[in-house]
């Protein structure tokens, strides 16, 4: 079984649990609230098409919401050529006005090995590094968004 990388940040919101989810869960909001992300395409309820740009290079996936728990939790994953990846973002309340909102992404190499195997002749720790980042920055972008425009 190969094994994942996971890193997980969380950010806090000055809105509610409700609005902060509503404005995660519309599919027309992901490229304001996703860094690197500059359209989505719904495919369906439950499938859209994502097309990103980063450093340079673009690129497109699929993304499927897996479940969710309104106000609570919504599950994500993708499968590309190399990886697959699940995302999880949970929602907590911390008082009526502030949201905590949690943030795990998983990914797992569709070749033996770890994900250290992806990076070839490449040490690991850049690839993490910018996981980390572009999860740290898509934090950022979407609590900016969202206490701007969040009702």
């Amino acid at each position: 079984m190969p094994n994942p990388l996971k890193i997980e940040d969380s950010i806090e919101i000055a809105k509610s649990v409700d609005k902060v989810y509503a404005i995660y869960m519309d599919t027309d909001n992901i490229p304001k609230v996703v860094d690197g992300v500059v359209r989505v395409e719904r495919l369906s309820d439950t499938r859209s098409r994502w097309s990103w740009e980063r450093g340079g290079l673009s690129w497109t996936e699929e993304m499927e919401l897996v479940s969710t728990k309104p106000n609570e939790r919504a599950e994500w994953k993708t499968g590309g050529e190399l990886f697959t990846c699940k995302a999880v973002t949970e929602f907590h309340e911390v008082d009526g006005d502030r949201t905590r909102v949690v943030h795990r992404n998983e990914y797992v190499p569709r070749v033996g090995g770890d994900i250290a195997s992806l990076a070839g002749s490449t040490p690991l720790g850049p690839i993490v590094d910018e996981a980390k980042h572009v999860l740290k920055a898509t934090l950022r972008k979407a609590k900016q968004y969202i206490e701007a425009n969040g009702g």
